[in-house]
């Protein structure tokens, strides 16, 4: 998947664990904030910048790979 976090992923209130590991994203994941996320994983998703920081709430290791 190539572009930004779809505006739709802030419906899903539900969401405990998120995998976008070898995705090509762009932009923030401000759309996932408010989830109550315990797993995040983002490894080698942003073709653009830097990934950006964990989300607060996750644990450190869960966003890395």
């Amino acid at each position: 998947m190539t572009s930004d976090l779809p505006e739709s992923f802030t419906a899903l209130s539900s969401m405990a664990n998120m995998y976008l590991q070898n995705n090509q994203f762009t932009g923030s994941i401000d759309v996932l904030s408010n989830l109550p996320l315990h797993n995040l994983r983002e490894g080698n998703s942003w073709s653009s910048g830097p990934a950006p920081p964990p989300l607060p709430g996750t644990p450190p290791s869960s966003s890395s790979n």
